[in-house]
């Protein structure tokens, strides 16, 4: 491939990696707060391969479908 055809994506890494590393993207203290009922679950959540805005989102659909049922 060309380098003329090439899109540079150094931005959208560099904000993926900002946001797999810090909170920066965070909405909510969610994450800061989660109490889990043994190392095991904190060793699988942890190693989702999902950035922490995505970790956030998750476990704020997860309680938002709690609280509906």
């Amino acid at each position: 491939m060309s380098d003329n055809k090439e899109k540079d994506n150094s931005e959208e890494i560099e904000k993926v990696f900002k946001d797999i590393t810090t909170h920066k993207y965070c909405k909510t203290d969610i994450l800061h707060n989660l109490k889990f009922e043994s190392k095991l679950d904190e060793f699988i959540f942890s190693g989702l391969p999902l950035s922490n805005s995505q970790k956030e989102k998750l476990l704020i659909d997860i309680y938002s479908l709690d609280k509906k049922i």
